[in-house]
């Protein structure tokens, strides 16, 4: 029987405010590209091109801190653990920064980023735009600790109110004080993303200090999680989560015309994580939510209703006129070729807020149950699968890489997602699974 608090009525206006915060993150990345094609320079298609291959490793060195809300809610059960989770946060977050500014400071940097891209010019545009976005993994650690906090007593609403001050803000830098400073078009790129992320970590710092701490002992039973069997485990599943974008850069630039490929893929990605980020909340809604064995069915449901809405709406975008105005009016995208490239590779896009929408929900049920090591298994059998096509030069071989890198997008979500589901079966039927720590007092007066 599914519990009350876990009905589609009462997980809907916990979710959508969490689920904006995370619209308005992947908006700040249509602004910047708006910002960077409205630059009054003859290197805009080379600027945009350089920021999405600076993405994708950036988003790669931060994905170990991408799921520090979901590591902060199950070791946060008391004061002494509240306080553990905060140091190791940092300190991960410290070490991240480190590692980008070795990167950013030495040719390591250039000799990475070269790897990510047939072409030299734009490796150097992103490895000058490095050193910019050296800051964001301590802001990532500090921000995630304290929104944390926030989602544990269902205080979403301002979790968003947060990421929209960080979204006004990447806006005003990107469109107005950048131009006028006549800073480079991927330099620009990355401070946007420093800056606005320093607005929605201060927002969440002093937000969270008005909530109740954790008490300062755990209720009796409570199961506490180590950082080596839990933590690390799931920093290193989420690092490998995020790898393929970088695969799928190779992909695309396998193509006679990689700068419109690559642009192309870098808008399409931009326009369907509008419609598919959202469902990014339901991991730490899970984890959060999810005590027993039969609460993962009712997430799961809960997540097919979401993915299947926001896949609906994509479609609407995808196939119709909305998607021209949408490239044109406001990315501000002018090439013929990247628009054409980015229609043909969104048509198989269009059901991925659904993929994601399950493989989100199901990632949070596991990390609920504390079990890390299901989910790198599914991210180790997609890199596979990605590293044959690459070695093997498998197909698809059409002049559109960011079609080609869809295909095997799809290919390995579908995977992953096979891998996930059977691991949730087995760790719901009894015994299959970790246990996860009860509710705190404070989190049953919430609700």
């Amino acid at each position: 029987m599914i519990r009350p608090d876990l009905s589609i009525r009462r997980l809907l206006p916990i979710w959508a405010p969490l689920a904006l915060t995370f619209l308005l993150i992947s908006g700040s990345t249509p602004v910047v590209n708006a910002s960077i094609n409205r630059l009054p320079t003859a290197t805009r298609l080379e600027d945009l091109a350089a920021f999405g291959v600076l993405l994708r490793l950036v988003i790669f060195l931060h994905s170990p801190l991408f799921v520090v809300r979901e590591i902060v809610i199950k070791l946060t059960v008391d004061r002494a653990g509240w306080r553990r989770a905060f140091v190791f946060c940092v300190a991960t977050g410290i070490v991240m920064a480190g590692i980008e500014l070795v990167l950013a400071l030495t040719p390591l940097g250039r000799a990475v980023l070269d790897k990510l891209t047939n072409e030299p010019e734009l490796a150097a545009r992103a490895h000058r735009a490095l050193l910019a976005v050296s800051p964001v993994p301590v802001l990532i650690a500090v921000r995630g600790f304290y929104q944390a906090q926030q989602i544990r007593v269902d205080d979403t609403l301002f979790v968003g109110l947060g990421t929209l001050a960080r979204l006004i803000f990447v806006a005003v830098f990107g469109l107005h004080i950048a131009p006028a400073l006549g800073i480079e078009g991927t330099v620009m790129g990355g401070l946007a993303l420093s800056l606005g992320l320093a607005v929605e970590t201060l927002w969440a710092v002093l937000r969270a200090r008005t909530l109740a701490r954790p008490p300062e002992r755990a209720p009796a039973g409570t199961r506490r999680l180590g950082l080596a069997g839990f933590a690390l485990p799931l920093m290193f599943a989420n690092m490998l989560s995020v790898t393929p974008q970088l695969l799928y850069l190779k992909i695309a630039g396998r193509v006679q015309d990689p700068d419109v490929s690559l642009g192309a893929l870098q808008e399409a990605v931009s326009l369907q994580w509008l419609f598919t980020s959202s469902t990014l909340a339901l991991s730490a809604l899970a984890t959060a939510k999810v005590h027993r064995p039969g609460d993962g069915k009712a997430m799961l449901r809960f997540g097919l209703v979401v993915g299947m809405a926001l896949s609906v709406l994509l479609v609407l975008v995808v196939f119709t006129p909305l998607r021209s105005w949408f490239l044109t009016s406001v990315l501000g995208q002018r090439n013929a070729d990247v628009r054409e490239a980015v229609r043909v590779a969104l048509m198989l896009g269009a059901w991925m807020p659904l993929l994601m929408a399950v493989r989100f929900t199901l990632r949070g049920v596991l990390i609920a149950r504390g079990l890390s090591k299901p989910i790198s298994v599914a991210m180790v059998s997609s890199l596979l699968l990605l590293s044959l096509s690459l070695v093997f030069e498998l197909p698809p071989h059409t002049a559109n890489g960011a079609f080609n890198a869809y295909v095997w997008w799809n290919a390995a979500l579908l995977l992953e997602l096979g891998i996930l589901a059977r691991a949730a079966v087995r760790s719901g039927r009894p015994g299959g699974g970790l246990p996860p720590p009860p509710k705190t007092p404070a989190e049953m007066a919430v609700g």
